[in-house]
């Protein structure tokens, strides 16, 4: 599925940060994909009940409770059995990382780690993927 094309998922930023949140989602835009923004898991919480379901989560795990787990469940509850890929955005490694991350970015990341992370992340979650 090429960017832009009206199947595309929504990918839905979640960033406590207004200008970090800006950012990503404009660099996600140009790149042609469909983006909503909020800046915690209650706005998030409220786009998705407003417009549905987003297939890929590019989030600041503080933003969403500290916990990326409570989000989910939100999701999940919205439509049952769909895919979500959570893409965490990290100030550090970590010493270990939570089994619902489909991959981490840790800060500072390129646009580009950012925009393969979201194809690859697309790409696993599309219908008809292994």
């Amino acid at each position: 599925m090429a960017p832009g094309s009206g199947d595309d998922p929504w990918i839905l930023v979640v960033e406590e940060d207004d200008d970090v949140r800006q950012a990503l989602a404009d660099v996600l835009a140009f790149a042609g994909h469909r983006v909503r923004a909020a800046e915690d898991e209650g706005a998030a919480t409220e786009l998705l009940d407003e417009h549905g379901v987003s297939t890929v989560l590019v989030l600041e795990p503080r933003a969403a409770m500290g916990d990326v787990r409570g989000l989910l469940r939100a999701v999940r509850l919205l439509e049952e059995g769909r895919p979500v890929a959570v893409i965490a955005l990290a100030d550090s490694a970590g010493s270990g990382e939570p089994p619902a991350y489909f991959a981490r970015l840790v800060k500072p990341f390129t646009m580009d780690e950012l925009l393969d992370a979201v194809a690859r992340a697309i790409a696993a979650h599309s219908p008809g993927a292994p």
